[in-house]
């Protein structure tokens, strides 16, 4: 019984999958941006992620997008789910990195963590989600 739960687990992501897609594709007026960013949470997270889409991003009826996420938690959800398909992406591709050159891990530390920071600081940049309050 135990062996066959990720089966069913990756039969129900695939499943989530293409219903989200066709969703999106058919039913839904969301930035492109957006879009990319619930594909890449279902697939990470499979029915769980399409569980929350419904709930806070799909709309009931066309034409009602802007209507229906204008609560503050459904658009919270929305940049919350933003940040985390591509901080989720980032750190699939960074793993692949570092399991492909076999880093060892003060390597991959220095590579991934230190370097940014130290880039970031010495050269004031700021980052995506960082707030001004000047």
């Amino acid at each position: 019984m135990i062996n066959g739960m990720p089966l069913l687990w990756y039969l129900l992501a695939a499943g989530s999958l293409v219903f989200l897609i066709w969703g999106l594709y058919h039913n839904n007026s969301a930035m492109w941006v957006m879009k990319l960013a619930w594909v890449l949470i279902v697939l990470y997270t499979g029915p769980i992620g399409l569980f929350v889409y419904l709930l806070s991003c799909r709309q009931p009826m066309p034409g009602m997008h802007d209507q229906f996420i204008n609560s503050h938690w459904k658009q919270s959800v929305g940049s919350l789910m933003h940040c985390v398909a591509g901080d989720a992406t980032g750190i699939i591709h960074a793993a692949a990195v570092v399991d492909y050159n076999n880093f060892c891990c003060a390597e991959a530390v220095n590579l991934f963590y230190l370097n940014p920071v130290f880039f970031r600081y010495n050269y004031k940049i700021s980052g995506c989600c960082s707030t001004n309050l000047n």
